[in-house]
């Protein structure tokens, strides 16, 4: 049983502080998603919002484009803000693998038992 080899992974933070910037850039594009999510609510916002699209695009119907345009303008913000907190988030931990014997070594060397 001594020889077993069973591994485990640890992440360990390689530099606590690298993330800070796409951590706050991330919760900035969830901020901007709850805004828009806000904004559906109130009408001069909506008025004017069917107001420019009808000048953009006088083919269309506003109402369709908005409820086509809103959830997609959102998944698009709270996606980029998983995949920027993710990408932050592998890029600062490292994978540590601990083989079993490793750790009974440490283990031992931690109580003195060398």
């Amino acid at each position: 049983m001594q020889n077993c080899a069973v591994l485990h992974f640890r992440a360990v933070d390689r530099q606590p502080g690298r993330r800070a910037w796409q951590d706050v850039f991330a919760d900035a594009l969830l901020g901007a998603a709850a805004v828009v999510i806000a904004l559906t609510g109130v009408d001069p916002v909506m008025l004017r919002t069917t107001r420019a699209l009808v000048t953009l695009f006088p083919r269309y119907d506003p109402f369709v484009e908005i409820l086509v345009g809103a959830p997609v303008v959102i998944a698009v913000l709270v996606l980029g803000s998983i995949a920027l907190k993710t990408a932050a988030r592998r890029g600062s931990l490292r994978r540590e693998v601990l083989d079993t014997s490793d750790r009974w070594k440490a283990a031992m060397i931690e109580k003195g038992w060398q």
